[in-house]
């Protein structure tokens, strides 16, 4: 009962009294959440979050915020998260107090960086989890390609591409070329996720990075930017993984999300920088005596670039070190109990994975010339990670084919938005098949073929010297 029901009022004050208190909330809760609407003296009045107020990029970084307060009661204690949201409000409220620097608080935009930066020290300073154990299912069942088969399919794939780069148009040459620079973000993520088990949320920030590189270095059309672009993607991502080399799951998920966002505020929109003058120039380097001026070129060189290392990912999971990482993914506490360090294990690969995003980021910039801010938002590099999860994380043709649907579905007229719609559906499917469609498919051609096969002789079967038909393999691979 409200304060006039008590002193014996009328009953609608006491509606009255309600709806008013409710008017309060909703216009506090939109001051504190909102935009805010301009009116006629110039101040800023608050009110309710509209859809047309916020853009999908700002909603889904919006969240961090709640993670933070999560993660520091742990994901289990309410009262800490309770303590974690007091603390996140009060240091974002202090970041925009005047007795800071203004420059400071427009440079770095501390009002929007100040939850990432304490989501990552509540990452850091939680107590160590165990490390998991081994899985009763095998999680890699495809088989590894050979060094022959590897070179043979990546030599076919730049003869297809020599008769298709010349029937496409113009645009679609461009378009194709971006396709397949894409692939090359999502080939990075082959060893770090599809092998290791690693989650990484920020392929696109290394992209952006060696881009920036790329750009920079030598006038922006030089060999040596693109191995500037390779090494300081590289050095990042080893420096981005030392804090996270304790985290595993959707810990280390949420450190790497939160280093993308603050990357997309600290240094992506970074005020008078050359990130931020909407967009800056990138050119293409001249290998083998040709400067690539053509876009028909320039998409053949993408192609080439892409087998090489599709053949060189593909070599490294047949090597020592890609044994290594396969049973990273399977039982790190197996790993820690053969002597494998850990460590050193996940700073190689989350080096060389964000070296191969910071080659891919080079030769993204060159295919238009242009890059800006908006071609490495990390909504992008989240869409990025789940295509290649639904077309097959562990197979280099998944990621080729994630990479061409990337820029494929947006061109499709009179839909908008289909591909975050169909990246949405494939990713409520890949819950059934951790290898994705393509590796579904590859697994129910082999089924079917081994049920054609005519049937082994008892007696082999039975002394264990022939599997019997219709078997499935197990075999780890990509």
């Amino acid at each position: 009962m409200g304060a006039a029901a008590i002193r014996g009022g009328d009953p609608g004050e006491v509606q009255r009294d309600r709806q008013a208190a409710a008017r309060r909330f909703g216009e506090a809760g939109g001051a504190a959440v909102g935009r805010g609407q301009p009116v006629d003296d110039g101040q800023t009045q608050a009110g309710p979050v509209r859809a047309r107020d916020t853009e999908p990029q700002e909603g889904t970084l919006a969240v961090l915020g709640a993670y933070a307060a999560a993660v520091i009661g742990r994901l289990r204690s309410v009262p800490l998260t309770f303590l974690g949201a007091l603390v996140v409000g009060c240091a974002v409220s202090f970041s925009s107090a005047d007795y800071l620097p203004q420059g400071l608080q427009t440079d770095l935009k501390l009002t929007q960086t100040v939850p990432m930066i304490l989501l990552l020290v509540a990452l850091v300073f939680l107590p160590h989890g165990r490390l998991r154990t081994a899985r009763q299912v095998p999680a890699l069942r495809l088989p590894v390609a050979s060094l022959k088969t590897s070179i043979v399919a990546g030599l076919g794939l730049f003869l297809v591409a020599i008769p298709v780069s010349g029937a496409l148009s113009g645009g679609n040459v461009i378009l194709a070329a971006r396709g397949v620079t894409l692939a090359i973000v999502m080939l990075s993520l082959v060893p770090l996720t599809g092998y290791a088990g690693q989650i990484s949320c920020a392929q696109l920030t290394f992209a952006g990075l060696g881009a920036f590189a790329m750009g920079k270095i030598a006038g922006g059309a030089s060999p040596l930017g693109l191995i500037a672009a390779v090494g300081a993607a590289a050095i990042v991502g080893a420096l981005v993984a030392l804090p996270a080399i304790r985290l595993q799951g959707l810990y280390l998920a949420l450190a790497t999300l939160a280093f993308g966002a603050g990357m997309d505020y600290a240094f992506f929109q970074l005020p008078n920088s050359a990130m931020n003058e909407g967009s800056f120039s990138v050119g293409r380097s001249a290998l083998f005596g040709n400067d690539f001026g053509s876009d028909r070129s320039f998409l053949l060189l993408v192609v080439g670039v892409f087998a090489l290392a599709a053949i060189g990912v593909l070599a490294l999971r047949r090597s020592r070190f890609g044994r290594r990482l396969v049973a990273l993914n399977d039982s790190p506490a197996a790993c820690a109990t053969v002597g494998i360090s850990l460590t050193r294990t996940k700073l190689a690969v989350f080096a060389f994975s964000a070296g191969l995003a910071g080659l891919a980021g080079a030769l993204y910039g060159g295919v238009t010339g242009l890059v800006g801010t908006n071609d490495f938002q990390l909504l992008s590099s989240l869409t990025l990670l789940l295509l290649a999860m639904v077309w097959g994380i562990r197979s280099t043709c998944g990621v080729l084919l994630a990479g061409l649907s990337f820029v494929l579905l947006p061109e499709i007229p009179h839909v908008s938005n289909l591909t975050y719609l169909v990246t949405g559906l494939g990713a409520i499917t890949i819950s059934r098949n951790s290898d994705g469609a393509l590796g579904e498919i590859i697994i129910r051609l082999a089924s079917f073929n081994d049920r054609r096969r005519p049937p082994s002789d008892p007696k082999l079967v039975s002394s264990g010297q022939m599997a019997p038909a219709g078997a499935k393999s197990t075999v780890a691979g990509p």
